[in-house]
């Protein structure tokens, strides 16, 4: 396979109704060994995408860091792991007989390998925000894809609703 280059996530997922067995190593050392719908690794604009949702890490805009999610685990213990951009992750995928799909930035991609290396390039891209729209938190906040505690945001309400009365 040749290089494939994103700006966001890159999610390997089951194609059909059997579990992946997913190896991730870092340089070379292993991380962990699991069985389940996939992985994403995703760079800190797409770390609020599929990784978000799959209980990953939210990586702050800016970060040298990518973050490694596994997608519905079953069984074992395996938090996602946020990797230095100067560190090499590998990936080897069991695909059983259902096989896999894997995706670059939204995008199929077709492939024969079960094998694949993940690092960072320096200065692929910009971030462009233009007539100061909000972008990082403020943004994934107003969306509500960050929200506060219940409990925080009925103590704030109250104390408004005292200075109100004062």
């Amino acid at each position: 396979m040749s290089p494939a280059a994103s700006r966001r996530e890159v999610p390997a997922f089951r194609r059909g109704g059997t579990q992946l067995v997913v190896e991730v190593c870092v340089d070379g050392e292993l991380y962990i060994r699991i069985a389940g719908d996939g992985i994403v690794v995703a760079t800190p604009v797409g770390s609020s995408a599929y990784s978000m949702a799959a209980g990953g890490s939210l990586l702050a805009t800016g970060t040298n860091t990518f973050v490694c999610t596994p997608l519905a685990m079953h069984g074992g213990c395996a938090p996602p792991l946020v990797v230095p951009d100067d560190r090499e992750v590998t990936i080897e995928i069991d695909p059983g007989h259902g096989g896999f799909d894997l995706e670059v930035d939204g995008f199929l991609v077709e492939t024969e390998a079960h094998r694949f290396s993940v690092s960072s390039e320096q200065a692929y891209a910009t971030l462009v925000v233009l007539d100061g729209s909000r972008s990082g938190l403020a943004w994934l906040r107003g969306r509500g894809l960050i929200s506060d505690s219940p409990r925080v945001v009925a103590r704030e309400n109250q104390e408004l609703h005292v200075r109100r009365e004062t």
